[in-house]
């Protein structure tokens, strides 16, 4: 019938990896038979995005709650745990009455525990801010938890990158992510998680493109499909009752925002889970290395625009109005961020962005330039295309969507 529409469809490209949106409308009957009109749209950065907020939101409601929660109950946890100690110190107790004492007791010091858990997500305040070498942090942690290895008769390999590894933060927090990521993959592949296969658990480290990353890894079975959508909510655990608080995670992923990077999941290469702690790298002086843009653009207007909006993140940009001066620029150095018109070609033909997927000039992520119905593809490096004309908030969006923040 004419005028109808259907509902949009969202699927996923595994070839291009993005994110996909259709709209179709059939065309009016005066116009021809049977014809319709489809308007496709790379809708992966507005989808991130829209996560992004929507747990910002969610673990802001919860914090605030958890917060007012906790207090309330560390007086009378506190009362409990003294008294029952204090009876098991001063007080002749029949054994019966001394093993229930000290129940009493280890309970209210969990309860304890998982109230000091719950202040520690809710917490809103400024970490410590100096030079941290992850490779210490990975290394003093996995030390901490050699005897639980033992124990559990799991195996940690450490595969360290030879030079530091630094970043600047708090190193108490660093730790507790660190911690909490080894003890659950401990968990994953120890007997009591109901693992029966290898036992291995590997920490390693390494540094590109301005940031420093920890990964741990496990020999595990992995994160059910199902469960990955609710790896970082509060609560959330798939440990059986008394085994877990459901707060590491989220306590993690909170400590790595705060220090301006994330932490992601991704299924192990082969097998198992692994969790990646990515943070801005500390340069020279322990400062944060400057990010660097290229602007690629025939346009004079769009490369004073773009320049302005990343000079203004405080991003060094470098400018090119031809293609070759583009791929000159990109040999020099690697790119955090290159944002070029997707029309933009060499005189063989060959488009510039094209030219990026040769992995000695991909930078970390591209932003293609063009108009609705222009479609490329990136290299290895995340990509997405925003379509002209564009405001400035839409090209900064667009920018931290494609890069992941």
């Amino acid at each position: 019938m004419a005028g109808r529409r259907a509902d949009p469809l969202v699927t996923r490209s595994d070839r291009l990896q993005r994110l996909l949106r259709l709209n179709a409308a059939p065309v009016p009957e005066g116009a021809g038979s049977g014809a319709a009109v489809v308007l496709v749209e790379d809708v992966t950065a507005q989808r991130r995005l829209e996560e992004q907020l929507i747990h910002a939101d969610k673990m802001g409601v919860v914090g605030q709650l958890v917060s007012g929660v906790a207090h309330e109950l560390n007086n009378p946890l506190a009362s409990i745990a003294g008294l029952a100690e204090l009876l098991l110190e001063q007080t002749p107790v029949a054994d019966r009455n001394r093993e229930h004492l000290r129940v009493i007791h280890e309970q209210a010091e969990r309860a304890g525990r998982i109230v000091r858990d719950l202040l520690t997500f809710a917490r809103k305040g400024t970490p410590e801010q100096g030079v941290v070498d992850l490779n210490e942090v990975g290394r003093r942690t996995a030390q901490l938890l050699a005897y639980e290895f033992r124990l559990r008769g799991v195996t940690c390999e450490e595969r360290f990158r030879a030079a530091p590894v630094e970043v600047r933060g708090d190193p108490h927090e660093l730790q507790q992510v660190v911690l909490n990521l080894l003890t659950n993959a401990t968990w994953a592949v120890s007997e009591e998680g109901g693992h029966a296969g290898p036992r291995t658990v590997t920490v390693e480290t390494g540094a590109e493109g301005g940031e420093a990353w920890l990964r741990v890894a496990d020999s595990g079975p992995g994160v059910p499909p199902e469960h990955v959508g609710d790896l970082f909510t509060p609560f959330f655990t798939t440990k059986p009752p008394g085994k877990g608080t459901g707060l590491g995670l989220p306590i993690s992923y909170g400590i790595a925002e705060s220090h301006g990077g994330r932490l992601a999941y991704e299924p192990g290469p082969g097998g198992g889970a692994a969790f990646t702690l990515r943070l801005p790298a500390a340069g020279e002086a322990g400062l944060p290395r400057t990010r660097v843009v290229l602007v690629a653009d025939e346009d004079p207007s769009t490369l004073r625009t773009a320049s302005a909006v990343f000079a203004a993140e405080g991003a060094r940009v470098v400018t090119a109005a031809t293609a070759e001066e583009a791929l000159a620029a990109a040999g020099r150095e690697r790119f955090d961020l290159v944002v070029a018109d997707l029309r933009l070609a060499l005189p063989s033909g060959v488009r510039f962005v094209a030219a990026l997927t040769d992995p000695a000039l991909t930078p970390r992520a591209t932003l293609g330039l063009g108009g609705p119905a222009d479609t490329a593809a990136g290299g290895s490096a995340p990509f997405a295309i925003l379509t002209r004309p564009f405001t400035p908030r839409e090209l900064r969006e667009a920018a931290r969507g494609v890069m992941g923040g």
